[in-house]
């Protein structure tokens, strides 16, 4: 989303996408380890929500680029009804409908686990594989 002329297609499994709520109440431990290293330590609440989580949150870069960049990537997007990052990649595709950016969307069974993953790969490489066939 940030560099679409580095790439034809993108296939996040189970993609840690997620809304401010969602970076504002998260549990410290968990905020502090990944995402503080990325945004900032031992933030709380709305101080999470600075300038480079604005600058990187995919929903964010979704809702600031104009719908021909975002169409420059085919998205190839599967998150299992099960996983805790669930509701973050249903506003991924919402976002992305909203915005009439051509995608794929699966949700299926499963949660976040390797099973799940390795269950939905194989389908995942051959939308990437047909990206370079355009």
């Amino acid at each position: 989303l940030k560099y679409p002329e580095l790439f034809a297609a993108a296939a996040p499994l189970s993609a840690a996408v997620m809304d401010d709520d969602a970076m504002t109440g998260m549990d410290d431990n968990w905020y502090n380890f990944p995402f503080g290293a990325l945004y900032g330590r031992n933030l709380k609440g709305k101080d999470r929500l600075n300038k480079a989580w604005y600058d990187n949150s995919v929903l964010k870069l979704v809702e600031s680029k104009k719908t021909e960049e975002l169409s420059k990537v085919r998205y190839w997007i599967d998150c299992g009804d099960d996983d805790f990052l669930t509701k973050g990649n249903c506003l991924l595709h919402i976002a992305l409908t909203d915005k009439r950016v051509p995608h794929e969307y699966r949700v299926r069974d499963g949660a976040h686990t390797w099973t799940y993953w390795r269950t939905g790969i194989v389908d995942a490489l051959e939308f990437i594989g047909r990206s370079f066939h355009q």
